[in-house]
């Protein structure tokens, strides 16, 4: 089962590039993701430029929608400019990696109307946010936890061993259990302790 997200997805709002989280990026500030992508395939665009300054993400995206770029080799470079962005984004505000990371191993789904970067309107789109979001998870993963993803999950790992430990003794206290069914259960928390 996927994952849908949008930007009226409350919980997972964060995962859109229309998101308010400033960039920086080639010693510029961007107010989110999509304002550093229209930047790129608008870039000599006057009005779009103003806009870019000015507006909101995602009264930009409305207002840029269906427009054309100004790079003529935008179609080959566009997924470049994207993964760009979010890399930044999800190293630039650790609390975006949190919720990246909170989304398991899931596949993730853009609900947009955008049959590129989507789903579609018929929920038959390449979802190509989608996969680049599961890619950098994975990249997220591979780097290991950073020192403040480690400490807001301490309080949680620590519960959790409190709540097996609790466990354990009540499986050891109990005298109805048979001592094979003691055994197995008492063997699957111990290992789940030494993870």
């Amino acid at each position: 089962m996927a994952l849908r997200f949008s930007e009226t997805n409350v919980r997972f709002s964060d995962l859109s590039p229309l998101s308010n989280h400033p960039l920086e990026m080639e010693g510029e500030t961007y107010r989110s993701v999509f304002h550093y992508f229209a930047a790129k395939k608008f870039a000599g665009d006057k009005e779009v430029e103003e806009w870019i300054e000015k507006l909101p993400p995602m009264v930009l995206f409305n207002k840029v929608l269906g427009r054309e770029s100004t790079d003529a080799k935008w179609d080959k470079n566009r997924d470049d400019v994207l993964r760009e962005a979010l890399r930044a984004k999800y190293f630039q505000h650790p609390e975006t990696r949190k919720i990246l990371l909170m989304t398991g191993w899931t596949d993730l789904e853009y609900q947009s109307n955008d049959p590129y970067w989507g789903l579609g309107k018929d929920k038959t789109g390449e979802n190509r946010l989608g996969d680049m979001l599961e890619e950098m998870r994975a990249e997220i993963r591979a780097e290991g936890p950073d020192k403040e993803s480690q400490e807001w999950a301490q309080p949680r790992m620590e519960k959790r061993r409190e709540e097996l430990a609790a466990h354990k003794a009540r499986i050891e206290e109990d005298e109805d259990l048979p001592d094979e069914e003691k055994k197995f259960f008492i063997a699957h928390i111990e290992k789940s302790l030494s993870e």
